[in-house]
């Protein structure tokens, strides 16, 4: 195919790791991706992670900083000329900019989730604290708020001038004092700023369309809604398209034939210190003598994308486990056992019919199962603040009988969002 047929991607994202999610979607021959991500510019505890991020990930050559365009909206699509602008999240500031120039562009608007979201924020788990840890975490909040009220004022003028004043400020107002209803359940303020922000949403479930349709009707008006997977599948899909599914499925999770217990990890922030990792590092020793109990030899530690290495190394040489070393998505795909607390993968899991453990404790912040169809799945509830000798006794033999039973993984049930996006694309 050659390059004047490719369709050119403009992803936006306020996160360096975020085209990890999109990476199998500019490997594709009939795609011409580039990734700009506004992670420099970020400040308080995301910049420390960027930090981190730049030293341990190989960055692609499509990933570009947006100081790269001066933090001009109207130069990065002027320089870039998409045919598409792809967001990853359509509740954070940064990505609710760039779509504002977008249409004004004549560059389709897309939204493919980069997970599954916490989309009721009422269920959102509250780490404890005292007084004074709370009184810290607002001080930190200060450099956010600044940094906030930069993009969007810089966002504003760059795409309205001095006109839309009035929306703007009461749209700044809510973003400045209900932050998370201005993410999640956006107030008549926030809608009315961003009407009509968005032609297409891919997603996994009825439930998202539902949820955004009822909390932000306005944003949503013109948008249509295409049900097609994740972009953990189509990640699985594009590594089937390279390599057989058989080699990974088919063959043991190694030559001695082992039978790994795989951990996906989906920590909070508020976790990476060394309390966090030693907590974590105790509940990973509880879950494989779990894992162990019920037939597997291995547990294996899939990090999170946002994890600092040095949050990983600690946990894993604590527990005695190891780090996925298989790239991409292969170790969930070899894995005989799949153990997360609420991770999205588990969506993947479930479609691949692995057995699922999901680990719950009172000692680390984590979502319990929040979204369809995990919640009303067949899975193993596992008590990390328990005896482990009792949960082991407790599981063993169900652990058994579900790794005995489980089918052979159908990739056929899977569905690939970025086909999706680009049946849209050509569509016109």
């Amino acid at each position: 195919m050659s390059e004047k047929q490719k369709i050119r991607i403009l992803v936006f994202d306020c996160w360096l790791p975020g085209f990890l999610y999109v990476r199998h979607i500019a490997e594709r021959d009939d795609v011409d991706l580039i990734f700009v991500h506004n992670s420099e510019s970020q400040t308080g505890q995301p910049a420390k992670e960027y930090k981190d991020f730049k030293a341990n990930l190989q960055v692609p050559g499509w990933v570009s900083d947006f100081s790269q365009f001066g933090g001009d909206f109207n130069r990065m699509f002027d320089e870039l000329k998409p045919d598409i602008l792809l967001v990853t999240s359509m509740h954070y500031v940064e990505c609710r900019s760039a779509l504002m120039f977008a249409g004004a562009r004549g560059a389709k608007t897309a939204f493919i989730p980069h997970g599954i979201f916490l989309l009721d924020r009422d269920k959102t788990p509250t780490a404890p604290s005292s007084g004074k840890s709370r009184l810290f975490a607002l001080f930190t909040k200060i450099p956010r708020v600044f940094y906030y009220t930069r993009l969007f004022w810089r966002a504003h003028f760059q795409r309205y001038g001095h006109k839309k004043l009035g929306p703007a400020l009461a749209c700044y107002k809510s973003l400045m004092t209900r932050y998370s209803r201005w993410q999640w359940s956006a107030d008549p303020a926030a809608q009315t700023y961003y009407a009509g922000l968005l032609d297409l949403a891919i997603i996994y479930d009825p439930s998202v369309r539902d949820h955004y349709l009822e909390h932000s009707p306005k944003i949503f008006s013109r948008t249509r809604f295409v049900l097609a997977g994740t972009l953990d599948t189509g990640k699985i899909l594009a590594e089937a398209r390279k390599t057989p599914t058989a080699e990974i499925m088919d063959k043991p999770a190694d030559e001695a034939g082992e039978k790994v217990a795989y951990y996906i990890s989906s920590p909070y922030p508020e976790n990476f210190n060394d309390a966090g990792a030693e907590i974590l590092a105790d509940l990973m020793g509880r879950l494989k003598l779990v894992a162990e109990a019920g037939g597997c030899d291995r547990l294996v530690y899939r990090p999170h994308p946002g994890e600092p290495s040095w949050f990983v190394d600690r946990v894993c040489a604590k527990a005695g486990i190891e780090r996925d070393a298989m790239p991409g998505l292969g170790g969930l795909l070899a894995a005989d056992l799949v153990c997360s607390t609420s991770s999205s993968l588990l969506y993947v899991a479930i479609k691949l019919g692995k057995p699922i453990l999901v680990l719950r404790s009172g000692r680390f912040k984590a979502d319990e199962p929040y979204f369809e169809p995990l919640i009303s799945h067949p899975k193993i509830g596992f008590d990390g603040d328990a005896d482990p000798q009792a949960e082991a006794a407790r599981h063993g033999d169900e652990l058994r009988r579900l790794l005995r039973e489980a089918p052979r993984p159908d990739l056929g049930s899977l569905l690939d969002p970025a086909d999706a996006l680009l049946e849209a694309a050509e569509r016109g």
